[in-house]
């Protein structure tokens, strides 16, 4: 079961066509053997951040971002937030090839 679902569809049916530079965080997470929060966690270690400083860049307290990290369901719209508040750019690609 994908994670990542909104109103009933998942998502990863949407993101299956994507290139291989892009990300799809769904899949990649699974294929990792982790939950979305424990590769945000991930996400935020590659790029050397606290949870303090991710909680600074979103405006949340560090408990927040804990809490994120141990979600196993994510809105986009939050994965965008988070990925940006550690030096990345989301992207989201939907074919209906």
């Amino acid at each position: 079961m994908c994670p990542l679902r909104h109103r009933g569809v998942n998502l990863l049916a949407f993101l299956h066509g994507m290139p291989k530079t892009s990300l799809c965080l769904a899949q990649h997470a699974q294929i990792r053997g982790m939950t979305i929060g424990e590769y945000l966690r991930h996400l935020r270690e590659k790029a050397g951040l606290s949870q303090t400083e991710v909680a600074a860049a979103l405006g949340v307290g560090q408990p927040a971002v804990s809490k994120l990290e141990a979600r196993t369901d994510i809105l986009l719209s939050t994965f965008g937030s988070y990925v940006e508040a550690v030096g990345g750019r989301p992207t989201v690609k939907a074919s209906l090839d």
